[in-house]
């Protein structure tokens, strides 16, 4: 098997919405030293980015203390915008909502292309990237066709596995964003016997569902986003 991990980037200096390419904040390079003690053990890794600064800034602790090169890799870049800058907030918000079969030709290229990357790789990887590809890989992972499936927070690490006949499959999903766990509560969020709750060192944050109850999460979450009209987009930072 071959180990993939999907790495959101650290927390960034601007927002998604008002700037094309943020460098990381002063917490966002803090998270990127968190990185290490993750992977520092974990053996010989390759190392991807997407090329937005970001995600860049938040793989070279990883690779400096590995001695390892950032292959950049335009097909992890963040998912591209059809509007002007000023408009970018309320066109992801407009967005969120819909299916892959409702975009355009250019933003289901974008997904492909994502997908496609990961076939080029044989080695175990962990890979330096954004909200959106995120969700992309895993909804192509899950036969789900919604943009948004669900928030993995900043440095949250979303574990894929690629068996020897080339599959893909979720090992496990990254940490949730902690105002999302939060709403998860207040809707009072109930497993099926049987299913381990989410609780995590006290704090309402799902500690990395397995694939057995993704489905089940995920559908509960969004279905309680849709109810509420949530429009707080600003994730994407």
């Amino acid at each position: 098997m071959v180990n993939i991990y999907l790495v959101r980037h650290g927390e960034a200096e601007h927002s998604w919405a008002d700037s094309t390419d943020s460098e990381l904040s002063a917490h966002g390079h803090q998270q990127s030293q968190a990185v290490i003690r993750r992977f520092k053990d974990q053996g010989s890794l390759k190392i991807y980015s997407s090329p937005l600064l970001r995600a860049r800034e938040t793989a070279a602790p990883l690779a400096k203390e590995l001695g390892a090169s950032v292959f950049i890799d335009e097909r992890f870049k963040e998912i591209p915008t059809e509007v002007e800058q000023k408009d970018r907030r309320k066109w992801l918000q407009g967005i969120a909502s819909l299916r892959w079969t409702e975009v355009s030709p250019k933003l289901r290229d974008w997904r492909a292309n994502s997908w496609d990357a990961l076939a080029t790789i044989s080695h175990d990887t962990v890979i330096f990237t954004h909200f959106m590809v995120i969700n992309s890989l895993i909804g192509q992972l899950q036969n789900d066709d919604r943009l948004v499936l669900f928030q993995p927070d900043n440095v949250s690490i979303t574990h894929l596995l690629i068996d020897e006949k080339g599959g893909v499959h979720l090992k496990s999903l990254g940490r949730f964003i902690r105002k999302i766990c939060v709403i998860l509560r207040s809707c009072s969020l109930s497993l099926p016997s049987g299913r381990p709750p989410l609780l995590c060192k006290g704090l309402w944050l799902p500690s990395r569902p397995t694939a057995g109850h993704l489905g089940f999460l995920l559908g509960k979450q969004n279905k309680f986003l849709r109810e509420q009209r949530l429009k707080n987009l600003n994730l994407m930072s």
